[in-house]
Order: structure tokens, then C-alpha cells, then sequence
């Protein structure tokens, strides 16, 4: 069968199964006999869904048998079975992360340990961050380790963010010995319990003078001065000034012998190039 006779067939089921006559009757378990018949999974699944008083059971074991963890997945959210232990086993045998987290996430009843596992061992960082976040009663803890273990900084810092129960010294770990100033910037400013020494010192050894100077600006216990010096080497007159400016406890008197320094020596060398261009 292909699915454009299929569309044609449950058009007319969705019309007969109105009716309560008995060739209505009649016309719509032919129509379900060829759809089973067919032993498309996703015939039965869109059939099982549309058509209320269908053979569920039958419809259902075309997609057990199709071991497909997505069409599992669909097929119990879609139809709404009672028993969703064969569907959820299909999920499970087929290793598909994504298919088990939506489960896990989605069906009422499932088993989110034995969901969960298929995470940690196929699944990707960002489901793993995902079932972390939004499946209740999902182990924090072991599917955080996914993250440490591919040393993911971007995801380490949303599951830090996001993810209560989270080990932030754990994932702060993986942005300090991997991440970018930046990174090391929002971790220090927006998680609860970060170190902020030490990621301070990423943002100095990595010489980012404008990271520098939002650590000096935002983040509580900041070293003012030693982030002040990253900005005063970057010799960008723009960020010195706005770190004299916005930055409390920055050495004024310092910065403002920078900038007239860094103005001179602008003002020197236009004069060069505007002599050597009149010659």
C-alpha cells in the first residue's frame, strides 16, 4: 500500500466511522484489515490514533514489531494505550536517546530509570541536559557525568544554570580547563556558588580585556585591580576609559595617566604620517 491510497482509505474510515450502520460498519473493518494487512508501522500508527474504535492491540504489535523507538514513542503518546510496558521495551532495545528521553518525558507511567540509562550510554549532551532538566526524578548526577566526560563547556554552564542538584564544582571544572573567558565570565556571574577566583584567573590568563572588564563591572568579589591590568594592557582606550568610568574601585588616577599616555602617542604618530605625507 502506498500512502496516498492509505490517505484515501482513512479519509473514508473517518467518514464511515460516524455512521453506525451495518455497511459502515463493515466498510471500516475492511479498511482496517488492509492497513494491518499492510504491516506499516506508521499506517498503524496514524490509523490507531485517528480512528477510535480500532483494534489497538493489533495496530500496536505492527509497531512492536517494527522496533522503530520513535514510532514506540509516538504510538504511545498518540494513541494513549493502557499498557505501555511493549512499547517502552522497543524504545529501550532500540538505544535511540532521543526516543527515551521524550518517553521519559512525555508518558505517564514509564520507567525513567531504565529511560534514563539509554541516555547516558547513546545519548548526545544536549538530551542528556534535557532529561536532566525537565524529567522528574531523573538522576542529576549520572547524566551530568555525560557532560563532564565529553568536557562540553557550553553545556556544563546551562546544566549548572539549570539543572538543580547539579555538582557545580564539577562542571565548573570543565569550564575553567576548557572554556573560553567568556564562559568563565557568565559561570563566575550567574551560578550560584561558583569560585570566583579561579575564574577570574581564566579571564586574566586568556588576556580578555573586555570579559576582564564585565568581571570587574558584575561580578560580587571581583579582584578590581588585577582584572584592571588586563584591561590597561589591552591598549584599548575605549575599555580603559569605560572600566575608569563604571568600574567601583577602579584606580582612577592610574587610568587616567593610560588614557593620556595612549592619546599622546595617537597624537605623535598622526603628526608623523601627516609630515611624511606632505614630503
Amino acid at each position: 500500500m502506498e500512502w496516498k491510497e492509505f490517505d484515501q482509505l482513512l479519509k473514508y474510515a473517518k467518514e464511515f466511522s460516524k455512521s453506525k450502520d451495518a455497511e459502515s460498519k463493515e466498510n471500516l473493518k475492511r479498511i482496517e484489515e488492509a492497513v494491518i494487512k499492510s504491516n506499516d508501522p506508521v499506517f498503524a500508527r496514524e490509523y490507531a490514533s485517528a480512528i477510535e474504535s480500532s483494534d489497538k492491540l493489533a495496530l500496536e504489535q505492527i509497531v512492536v514489531n517494527s522496533k522503530d523507538g520513535i514510532l514506540a514513542y509516538h504510538f504511545a503518546k498518540d494513541v494513549g494505550v493502557k499498557d505501555i510496558k511493549a512499547l517502552q521495551q522497543v524504545v529501550i532495545d532500540s538505544k535511540d536517546a532521543l526516543a527515551a528521553y521524550y518517553f521519559a518525558h512525555t508518558i505517564k507511567g514509564a520507567d525513567i530509570k531504565a529511560l534514563q540509562q539509554v541516555v547516558i550510554e547513546n545519548g548526545t549532551v544536549e538530551i542528556a541536559y534535557d532529561f536532566a532538566k525537565n524529567v522528574k526524578g531523573a538522576d542529576v548526577r549520572a547524566l551530568q557525568q555525560v557532560v563532564i566526560d565529553k568536557k562540553d563547556t557550553l553545556t556544563a554552564y546551562f546544566f549548572a544554570h539549570e539543572c538543580k542538584g547539579a555538582d557545580i564544582k564539577s562542571l565548573q571544572k570543565v569550564v575553567i580547563e576548557n572554556g573560553t573567558a567568556a564562559l568563565a565570565y557568565n559561570f563566575a556571574e550567574n551560578i550560584k556558588g561558583a569560585d570566583i577566583k579561579v575564574l577570574q584567573q581564566v579571564v586574566i590568563d586568556k588576556g580578555n580585556a573586555e570579559c576582564a572588564l564585565q568581571f570587574a563591572k558584575y561580578v560580587k568579589g571581583a579582584d578590581v585591580k588585577a582584572l584592571q591590568q588586563v584591561v590597561i594592557d589591552s591598549k584599548n582606550d575605549n575599555l580603559i576609559y569605560n572600566f575608569k568610568q563604571n568600574v567601583k574601585g577602579a584606580d582612577v588616577e592610574k587610568l587616567d595617566i593610560v588614557l593620556k599616555e595612549l592619546y599622546r602617542k595617537d597624537e605623535t604618530t598622526e603628526s608623523f604620517e601627516n609630515l611624511m605625507n606632505n614630503l
